[in-house]
């Protein structure tokens, strides 16, 4: 992305997360110290060539709580202050820690929300009266809801709150297939 984005006449939001290392051998591995995290946000700028970030999240392993109440959202907020990151939040896994980045500062939430996985939604409402975004990932579940697509995105986008649905793909025909789907 850092060599293709200067070439394009567009401007993209780019989001990115910190806090997971992946690796085939290994699997997930997390770390929410404040030096990965700044680490991880100064690698990202040099491998996007740009001088900010628009979004950073942190990406949950499910201990949401715990890693905000140890300062990993105050790190991204601190990196946001010096202009580095334009907006923070958190990809979670639970409705506690999506309150809690949002009552620090968080700028918005990438939450969980589709017809069989919802208890998530009332951090739609939360994040509205903080004045924050709502980014929703799975939400044609991981790739296993294939029907009533349009009904589904037609139903998420209803919510004015929520900005952006993360869709996913397997392959350039599956993706061609969800971008036709779209209202």
């Amino acid at each position: 992305l850092g060599e293709l984005l200067p070439e394009i006449n567009h401007h993209f939001q780019i989001v990115t997360k910190v806090g997971e290392f992946y690796s085939h051998s290994r699997g997930s591995k997390y770390n929410f110290s404040e030096h990965t995290i700044t680490e991880s946000v100064q690698h990202s700028l040099a491998r996007l060539n740009r001088d900010y970030l628009d979004v950073v999240l942190l990406h949950s392993d499910g201990a949401d709580c715990s890693h905000i109440n140890r300062g990993a959202l105050r790190t991204l907020i601190q990196l946001r202050e010096q202009g580095l990151i334009k907006a923070v939040g958190l990809s979670g896994k639970t409705i506690a820690g999506g309150r809690l980045a949002l009552e620090q500062g968080a700028n918005c939430l990438m939450i969980t929300i589709n017809p069989n996985q919802n208890k998530e939604i009332i951090l739609v409402d939360l994040a509205e009266s903080y004045g924050a975004g709502i980014l929703v990932k799975e939400v044609l579940g991981s790739g296993f809801l294939t029907k009533n697509i349009g009904k589904i995105f037609n139903n998420l986008f209803a919510h004015k709150n929520v900005t952006s649905a993360i869709i996913g793909t397997k392959n350039p025909l599956h993706l061609r297939h969800n971008c036709n789907q779209l209202p």
